[in-house]
């Protein structure tokens, strides 16, 4: 087992292949700099408490989730709720009925997250009067 010898580069970083101990400092630095410059970061990556009692604790940029872990906890969400993400075509004519029956604000139609939200309502008024007709 002597001529076992650990080796600690290459290694991964936030999807990021460094080489060297350098490229990690300047890569960690570089994910430092994106985050919120008032809360001051020390070594170990939280909120350096002598300096500001009042501090909330960050984690360090690179503990943060991937894009691609933070969809996956939105999916399995969606899963336990039992709900659905669909995508389609609504066109203009859809847009006006849904403001004409109060589902949205006629000043907000521009905006798809309105839109969205009037379909939402269209569809809890529908889930809503299904249930009493069922009753």
């Amino acid at each position: 087992m002597a001529a076992y010898r650990f080796e600690e580069f290459p290694k991964w970083i936030n999807g990021v292949v460094v080489e060297s101990a350098a490229e990690e400092r300047a890569h960690l630095a570089t994910k430092a700099d994106q985050c919120d410059p008032a809360t001051p970061l020390v070594a170990d990556g939280f909120p350096h408490r002598a300096e500001n009692p009042q501090a909330v604790v960050v984690p360090h940029p690179s503990n943060l989730p991937s894009s691609a872990a933070v969809r996956m906890k939105r999916s399995r969400e969606r899963r336990r709720n039992n709900t659905r993400v669909i995508s389609f075509d609504i066109s203009a004519s859809q847009i006006n009925a849904l403001a004409v029956a109060g589902f949205l604000d006629p000043t907000k139609r521009d905006k798809a997250v309105e839109v969205a939200r009037g379909v939402g309502r269209l569809m809890d008024r529908l889930a809503r009067q299904g249930a009493t007709a069922a009753t």
